[in-house]
């Protein structure tokens, strides 16, 4: 159980010594950094340059591998590091009993977007999913290796070839694959340029390799994305609207 009294990293490091694990096993088996887990265990992941999104992603997976609540570890975690999930609520009051008009605006905008969002899924449902073929190419003074794209739509699945200058021999481009589990729509951007955009049904996957993408998703809930072929898991709820950068 996650006792109230401790902080995140005392928890965490009090379940793995009783499991006699070392942190660099823990390591190698979750296949993240060392020193992420070392300052997560310290209480100093606030300085880790990672997107609260990976943070999330990494936490989830060292309670999962010692057994502890999911849902606790994260509540604990926004409380220690002061941060809040996104929640559409509408607040009462302020501290000195006055309205929060200002709150009730970003209410109002949340809606809208929303409303908007729903808009165009339904709109583009109308339309047949189109593929856009990614024209990203990277540079290095070392050898070239071709880089296949793949993806797959109800029971055809089509294969693109793009040519990569890899940094080294033993560089090896990200791979980033999107599995719907339920019907959404979704954009998808690297360098501010749009390389998908359409509606997955469920059962459709979708594969890159970039070294980062950036999604915009209609349904949170339907989408699951795999970096490197990890799971890092379902993003959100379902109907959920979110923008997020992987990874």
């Amino acid at each position: 159980m996650v006792g109230e009294s401790k902080s995140l990293g005392e928890i965490f490091r009090e379940e793995r010594e009783k499991k006699g694990l070392d942190l660099k096993e823990i390591s190698s088996l979750l296949k993240v950094s060392y020193r992420y887990l070392e300052a997560l265990e310290n209480d100093t992941f606030d300085k880790i340059n990672l997107s609260d999104f990976y943070k999330k992603a990494i936490i989830k997976k060292y309670a999962n591998i010692l057994g502890l609540n999911e849902s606790n570890i994260i509540d604990l975690y926004y409380s220690q590091y002061e941060k809040k999930e996104d929640k559409i609520g509408i607040p009462l009051q302020n501290n000195d009993g006055s309205r929060c008009g200002w709150k009730y605006g970003i209410y109002i905008l949340v809606v809208v977007i929303l409303l908007i969002t729903i808009f165009t899924s339904l709109k583009f449902q109308s339309r047949p999913i189109t593929q856009k073929e990614p024209t990203y190419t990277l540079y290095s003074l070392s050898n070239q290796e071709e880089s296949s794209y793949t993806y797959s739509l109800g029971s055809s699945n089509y294969t693109t070839t793009e040519t990569i200058f890899s940094q080294n021999e033993n560089t090896q481009s990200p791979i980033i694959k999107v599995v719907a589990n339920d019907r959404t729509w979704i954009r998808v951007s690297n360098n501010e340029k749009i390389i998908y955009e359409g509606i997955l049904n469920k059962g459709d996957t979708l594969t890159w390799t970039y070294t980062s993408l950036y999604f915009h998703i209609g349904n949170a809930g339907g989408i699951e994305i795999f970096y490197n072929d990890q799971s890092i898991g379902v993003l959100g709820k379902r109907g959920e609207v979110i923008k997020v950068k992987v990874p």
